[in-house]
């Protein structure tokens, strides 16, 4: 879920929407790809709301150990950690060899 502690509303059209964006990064911490994949609100979140949902992303191609990174971007403008200094969410993946 996402709550938009902000002053402004994040917008889910136009060229400058918001989008939560992964990016794929090793175990070591190495970023690999800034824009592995991106999801779409599913409506404007309003400064004070919160909003609740469910996503699938791609596994990598190769196995091995990796995290992906969520941010937030407001498009064609900035990432939020990069711009307001808020801190991204880490989650560890492990994809097996195929059998």
């Amino acid at each position: 879920s996402l709550t938009n502690h902000g002053r402004y509303t994040w917008e889910q059209a136009g060229p400058n929407r918001t989008r939560l964006r992964i990016q794929l990064v090793d175990a070591r911490g190495r970023l690999l790809k800034r824009d592995y994949h991106a999801i779409d609100l599913a409506g404007p979140i309003a400064p004070g709301e919160a909003l609740a949902f469910a996503f699938a992303a791609p596994a990598p191609a190769d196995p091995g150990r990796y995290r992906l990174r969520f941010d937030l971007v407001h498009e064609q403008v900035c990432w939020f950690a990069d711009a307001l200094g808020t801190r991204p969410v880490e989650l560890a993946l492990d994809v097996p060899p195929l059998a």
